[in-house]
């Protein structure tokens, strides 16, 4: 309907300026018609006045005398119509109305004429035409003094009155003339071919002027039909694609809203827009009503990358945001409290245009963090199990020790042989394996303890009470620790999560080492620090190393070679978890070939770097 009128509107407006333009240009026709027709007329007048002003002089002597000539005789209208002068001259009378026929008479002007005339003339040569009668009784009856027209013969035929005036009663007064009546006029007749030519020309100009006026006007309204034509396509893709953003925004809508992670667009000031899951999971309802009570959803952090959130919200100087965009190809993990819930995510953000417009997204991973935490727990017991048992085998020499001395100085004592010398030997060998008792205690109370506060620690220290702890299983299986190691390193990290690394990577080596020859197996544990200032543990075995085929997969989640009985494939994915994840290190495995005393060996080599700081 609105299209119909836009159309009906534009149609309307070309009739108006067609019709407005046609009649101005009508009315120039009239101008220039009307101008043609002026310059006839002042030619005429032009006549006209030249006659009466001739009349005037004649009629100012009452007449004039003249000499004849051929073709002029004397007026048999007047009286006393001769003059002789003398025998050879007789001068004959000419008065106004004689004058003015006799000039006509004479006048040889193509297409050109003029007459004295009346509607009672005396001369009947002064008789009017049917032009003349008309335009006489006009000017009678009318009051006017002058009458013009053109006939159908193109020949522009003009009548001025003839007024009477006081020197013209020397001659009329006998018929009864007065002053101020108009008793006749002068007819002028002039050709107007030319006129004609002029108006058809004119006629040609304007239908040329209206043929270009409509033309354009067409041309304007079929540009303008086309423009709207092209606008009502405009708006239909217009309208289509802003359907089509429409849907695809419900769709996107719909599709973040399945998403089960947070999702939330930022502008670096305020959240701008969220998905469903940011609603169901912090209980509010609009994003008005939850930055009422918040600014961010940092309120809600207690960590970020395993570091207290600061109240500031600024990390090495810079906001939050920037710190995670500067850093988006690392795994950020941020630890928040809801509802006096703990909560644990991996947060990505990431940069959507240049108006600063952030994208955030908060994948929940609690449950895996705890699921971690059972599997790192059942692993822990598992280690345990299997270090008990290590302890025990420890624990027999010593206690084997303590139990023969102090039997033998009871028997000693019995038979009056204890000498002092042997008793305090006795003493001191029963401390001795005692503080090895003790030792043995305090190391694996710390490893049980489980300790996740973050510290600065000697790493070799770290790795003397790993090998401590294993040392049972290692002599049970005969093998032997060869050390390289740099004294002075100090890691600012988790020292008993490393520990459990290190026993993980243990126990994967003692599997394969057990089946080869007992008198040479080996695990060379080195230490350095690097040309980027980072600490390096390698440690390698000499089991023969790692399938090509399966090297690549070891770290993945259970993935194992063993039966089902003997692993669960998550020790050394538990590892590689804490040295990424957990101390923001890095944890290769490969293959090497290498000499010891002499002898050529091949194993697995795990190289572990991990920051200083």
């Amino acid at each position: 309907m609105k299209n119909i009128y836009k159309y009906t509107m534009l149609y309307i407006v070309l009739f108006i300026l067609v019709v407005t333009l046609f009649h101005f240009v009508d009315r120039y026709k009239e101008q220039s018609i009307g101008f043609q027709k002026d310059l006839l007329l002042k030619e005429a007048q032009t006549h006209f006045l030249s006659q009466v002003n001739t009349r005037h002089w004649n009629a100012q002597f009452g007449g004039v005398y003249v000499k004849p000539t051929s073709g002029i005789e004397p007026n048999p209208y007047l009286p006393n119509n001769t003059l002789k002068v003398d025998e050879n001259l007789t001068l004959i009378k000419i008065n106004p109305a004689w004058m003015t026929r006799q000039l006509s008479e004479l006048s040889d002007i193509k297409d050109f004429s003029f007459k004295i005339t009346s509607l009672y003339p005396l001369n009947p040569n002064n008789e009017a035409t049917p032009f003349e009668e008309k335009a006489l009784n006009y000017m009678e009856k009318n009051n006017k003094l002058e009458y013009s027209e053109i006939d159908e013969n193109n020949t522009f035929n003009y009548m001025g009155g003839l007024i009477t005036t006081k020197d013209c009663l020397t001659c009329h007064a006998h018929q009864g003339y007065k002053v101020g009546d108009m008793r006749g006029g002068i007819s002028v007749n002039i050709g107007a071919n030319g006129y004609k030519d002029i108006l058809l020309s004119i006629d040609n100009r304007v239908m040329i002027i209206k043929l270009i006026i409509f033309v354009f006007l067409l041309s304007i309204t079929m540009l303008l039909y086309k423009q709207f034509r092209s606008n009502e396509n405009l708006q239909l893709k217009i309208l289509n694609r802003t359907k089509e953003l429409e849907y695809e925004k419900n769709y996107i809508h719909k599709i973040l809203d399945t998403n089960p992670n947070i999702i939330i667009v930022t502008d670096m000031l305020k959240i701008t827009k969220v998905n469903k899951v940011f609603f169901t999971f912090f209980k509010f309802e609009t994003i008005e009503q939850f930055l009422e009570k918040h600014t961010c959803i940092c309120d809600y952090f207690l960590t970020l990358d395993g570091k207290d959130f600061p109240v500031d919200r600024q990390i090495n100087n810079k906001s939050w945001h920037e710190y995670i965009l500067e850093n988006e190809n690392e795994n950020h993990i941020v630890k928040l409290k809801k509802d006096d819930e703990i909560y644990y995510f991996n947060l990505s953000a990431k940069k959507l245009n240049e108006n600063n417009e952030v994208l955030i997204i908060l994948s929940d991973i609690t449950e895996l963090k705890r699921k971690e935490k059972l599997l790192s727990e059942q692993t822990k017991m598992a280690s345990m199990g299997e270090m008990i048992g290590n302890i025990a085998h420890q624990w027999r020499q010593p206690l084997s020790v303590i139990s023969t001395a102090a039997t033998g100085m009871h028997i000693q004592k019995e038979y009056n042989i204890l000498t002092d010398k042997e008793f305090f030997q006795s003493c001191e060998l029963i401390d001795k394996n005692a503080q090895y008792l003790s030792t043995t205690i305090d190391d694996f109370k710390n490893f049980i303890k489980g300790d996740r506060d973050k510290n600065i620690f000697n790493l070799s220290n770290d790795i003397h009470s790993f090998i401590h702890l294993v040392d049972g299983s290692a002599r049970k299986y005969n093998i032997k620790f060869i050390l390289e190691l740099d004294d002075d390193i100090k890691i600012d990290g988790y020292e008993n999560e490393l520990i459990q690394c290190f026993i993980n990577i243990f126990n994967n080596a003692k599997d394969v080492l057990k089946e080869i020859n007992e008198d040479s197996r080996y695990i060379f544990i080195t230490t350095f620090i690097d040309d980027k200032s980072n600490a390096v543990i390698k440690i390698k075995d000499n089991a023969g190393g790692i399938p090509i085929e399966i090297i690549e997969k070891i770290f993945e989640p259970y993935f194992t070679t063993k039966h089902q009985s003997q692993g669960t494939g998550l020790g050394l994915n538990m590892t590689y978890n804490l040295i990424v994840d957990g101390m923001n290190g890095i944890i290769e495995a490969n293959n090497e070939n290498y000499s010891y005393l002499d002898t050529k060996y091949s194993g697995a080599v795990f190289t572990i770097t991990l920051p200083m700081g």
